[in-house]
């Protein structure tokens, strides 16, 4: 929203305003709660799923003004070209070897390879043409409760009370949001 205030000059409804401060409300409620700061790993966790969340939010957002010049096949190809790119130099950075792997590291990419990034993300890329940016860049901002949600329900991780009211304050912040944008 920032962006479009300041870079397109467009002015969003006090309610999807709300609605922004209420989902990352939840969020920090989710980021401080004792539970997870007590876990260290559970509190980098939720501040790199919220961050990327706020990430993608931007991508969706600016993306918009590209993706109406351009195709969905073609926009991807090169959003994800340069994506792989920079998480490859980043690996060179870091010394990380990332042509050694195992059959189950290997099967799990190309799980998340089809199904969270070709077609997640390609659903996001496609909308971003059609209707509301703001509302369209909303949605992953619940991205993180729905996996905590994913977790309980497939691996059986416990959900903490604080964990599940901060994705449930954020889920409304993205109602909000969705239902109140241009």
């Amino acid at each position: 929203m920032i962006y479009l205030y300041f870079w397109e000059n467009l002015r969003p409804s006090f309610l999807s305003f709300l609605g922004l401060v209420i989902a990352l409300a939840g969020s920090v409620f989710i980021l401080i709660s004792p539970n997870e700061v007590a876990q260290e790993g559970r509190f980098l966790g939720n501040l790199l799923a919220i961050g990327c969340s706020v990430a993608m939010a931007g991508v969706l957002i600016v993306g918009k003004k590209a993706r109406s010049k351009t195709g969905l096949m073609e926009f991807s190809r090169w959003l994800f070209f340069f994506a792989s790119a920079t998480i490859f130099v980043i690996a060179i950075i870091f010394n990380i070897n990332v042509f050694i792997f195992n059959a189950t590291e290997f099967f799990g990419f190309l799980f998340l390879a089809a199904v969270p990034t070709l077609v997640g993300h390609n659903i996001f890329y496609f909308l971003i043409k059609t209707i509301s940016p703001t509302a369209v860049a909303a949605v992953p901002l619940g991205e993180p409760f729905i996996s905590s949600l994913g977790g309980f329900y497939f691996f059986g991780e416990l959900v903490s009370v604080t964990t599940f009211l901060g994705g449930l304050i954020t889920l409304f912040g993205v109602y909000l949001i969705i239902n109140f944008s241009d």
